[in-house]
């Protein structure tokens, strides 16, 4: 189970509703500003005589109200249905409830021998995996991390959540210290922090905050076991002993899993809860979904018949591709330079903004709509709006819709079977698409005063190709089988069509990047709320539009993976564009759209 930790600043703003710090914080400590939002935000409540002790150190009990009280002000449910069994907490104690909520939220699990020692100073380590586990990184990477607090701290420094004056990882905080933790997990601050190369791990003597004390010396994880499993017939008596030892009931509990997912659609009650308590979060880890590869011999098969006039067909790739006309190699790289500078101007033109994706419904007007079968369209109905001539010309139409055929190969839109040529006014809405009634069946939206440059003239290739690529992933990832309908609770992330499933690729995108760091926007339905989160992390998005949501996020950015080179970077936003580059379907996908591209848009 994962839960966010998140304080929320639009819960109370540090700079419009403060009060006055701690009597026994000055406003001159370096931790002044920290205190100062926890306590506006009711994390951090004192003594009663208004002190804080800001430098004495913190007990398992008070950094675990604290936690609680945090997950509380952000307005994540938690509960106290299953009572902890710790010998050492009783249940008239003023930190029972939060111990429970913790123990309920999988946050904690105490020690081996039943206990929960309240009492006892947490340190540097224990409180690094906790925050973090509650900012959401899998506890599975907590497990395969060596020692087993690595991955906290390294997680931490991502955020420059360790400040400078922080002990060493055995050793226990302070109150302080602890308080700045937390202020920097939230707010962007331009302080020096600790990189995870600043912690000696070599050696490793100190207590971990959880059941386990010693993971990092147990190998029993899904991603151990499953390479253990892999050089099988070459294992020593000691591979052999961990295996027996710590793999082999995993591997059950992991076909059971594969054999409930099996027929995930007869579900009843019980399999639900089963599947949430005892596989999700096993079967589909971070590193795994990012390899996950479905259908990918099957996805971009083409036949001859499908190429182009420019085009030659490999009869073992299955593949159309265009035919370089050069004859050395200098003259060859100097025409792929050429295209893969094409490519880059598309994009830099045609990243998409608000203002361009603004779609109203009822602004749009439709001109004609169009059966398709295969690369053919049929006309099933038209109307006479009050438009200019030009775009009732079924001859600009079909060029229109040649265009997209040709880009996208017939296999890719199969289940497009409706095209309507529509308009909101120039520069509005490009294309889009949309589920029918059949959710297997989807209808292209093209506004054809945005589709030319010259009223029917000329096509507008850069916009039209943009658009096209944008769409053609959401075509991929809200298609009917990428996610089942709505039920009462949806514990991975609701769309409107509705649930996605564990598998799906917008699923995977979405767990991998938007419960790190924006997963307040994807519950927000107010754009001004999205763009100014945009303005102030602009390193993790590709485009404005892309905070907009999870669905646009992964769209955008798909578009940026087809039309520019690798990026070297390791930003946020170019973390995303290398989640594309781990799936071998969408990777053969751009260099069939790449190829497509060379020929429709020099037409």
């Amino acid at each position: 189970m994962h839960i966010l930790f998140t304080l929320l600043i639009t819960l109370i703003s540090f700079s419009s509703v403060t009060f006055a710090n701690f009597s026994d914080v000055p406003e001159k400590s370096v931790t002044h500003q920290a205190i100062l939002y926890l306590k506006n935000a009711d994390i951090l409540r004192g003594d009663p005589g208004g002190t804080f002790r800001p430098t004495d150190k913190i007990n398992r009990a008070e950094f675990t109200a604290i936690v609680i009280r945090s997950l509380h002000n952000a307005n994540i449910e938690t509960n106290c249905t299953n009572k902890p069994a710790f010998k050492d907490v009783a249940q008239n104690s003023w930190y029972y409830q939060d111990v429970c909520e913790a123990f309920n939220a999988e946050l904690i699990q105490g020690y081996d021998d039943g206990t929960f020692k309240p009492e006892q100073t947490i340190t540097l380590a224990e409180a690094a995996k906790i925050v973090a586990i509650s900012y959401d990184l899998n506890p599975q990477e907590v497990e395969r991390s060596k020692p087993w607090y690595k991955a906290g701290l390294q997680y931490l420094s991502e955020y420059s959540a360790l400040p400078t004056f922080l002990p060493k990882q055995d050793q226990p905080i302070t109150r302080e210290q602890m308080a700045e933790i937390l202020f920097r997990m939230e707010v962007e601050v331009d302080k020096p922090s600790l990189d995870i190369g600043d912690f000696d791990i070599t050696n490793d003597d100190s207590s971990e905050y959880n059941t386990n004390a010693n993971a990092e010396d147990v190998g029993a994880t899904t991603q151990y076991c499953d390479d253990l499993l892999e050089y099988e017939d070459e294992w020593t008596e000691e591979d052999e002993n961990d295996w027996y030892n710590n793999c082999e009931d995993d591997s059950v509990n992991m076909q059971y899993c594969d054999d409930l997912l099996e027929y995930e659609d007869e579900w009843t009650e019980e399999d639900e809860n089963d599947w949430y308590n005892n596989c999700e979060d096993d079967y589909y880890d971070a590193d795994e979904a990012l390899n996950y590869d479905e259908d990918s011999d099957e996805w971009f098969t083409m036949t001859e018949d499908e190429c182009l006039e420019d085009e030659v067909y490999d009869a073992v790739e299955q593949m159309c591709y265009i035919e370089l006309d050069c004859d050395t190699d200098e003259e060859c790289d100097a025409l792929i330079a050429e295209y893969e500078g094409e490519f880059e101007e598309i994009l830099d033109n045609e990243q998409q903004d608000y203002e361009e994706y603004d779609y109203d419904s009822e602004s749009t007007t439709e001109i004609a709509t169009y059966s398709i079968n295969g690369s053919n369209i049929t006309k099933t109905s038209s109307k006479s709006p009050k438009v200019d001539s030009w775009m009732l010309d079924e001859q600009n139409h079909k060029e229109i819709w040649i265009f997209y055929a040709n880009l996208i190969p017939n296999e890719l839109r199969s289940h497009v079977t409706s095209f309507v040529v529509s308009t909101d006014g120039k520069d509005g809405e490009l294309a889009a698409v949309a589920a029918e009634d059949d959710i297997t069946q989807w209808t292209l939206y093209i506004d054809i005063a945005d589709a030319y440059t010259d009223k029917g003239n000329t096509i507008d290739t850069d916009s039209f190709a943009y658009s096209l690529i944008h769409e053609q992933m959401h075509l991929i990832s809200l298609k009917d089988d990428e996610y089942s309908s709505a039920g009462t609770r949806c514990a991975t992330y609701e769309i409107d069509e509705g649930c996605l499933r564990t598998e799906s690729i917008l699923y995977r995108f979405y767990k991998s990047f938007w419960l790190k760091h924006a997963s307040n926007l994807a519950k927000s339905n107010s754009e001004d709320v999205m763009y100014e989160y945009y303005q102030k992390h602009t390193n993790e998005f590709v485009s404005d539009y892309a905070s907009s949501s999870p669905v646009e996020d992964i769209a955008e950015t798909f578009a940026e993976f087809v039309l520019r080179d690798r990026p070297t970077g390791n930003t946020l936003s170019e973390q995303k564009i290398q989640f594309f580059y781990k799936e071998p379907t969408l990777v053969d996908l751009r260099t069939l759209l790449r190829n497509r591209l060379k020929s429709v848009v020099s037409k």
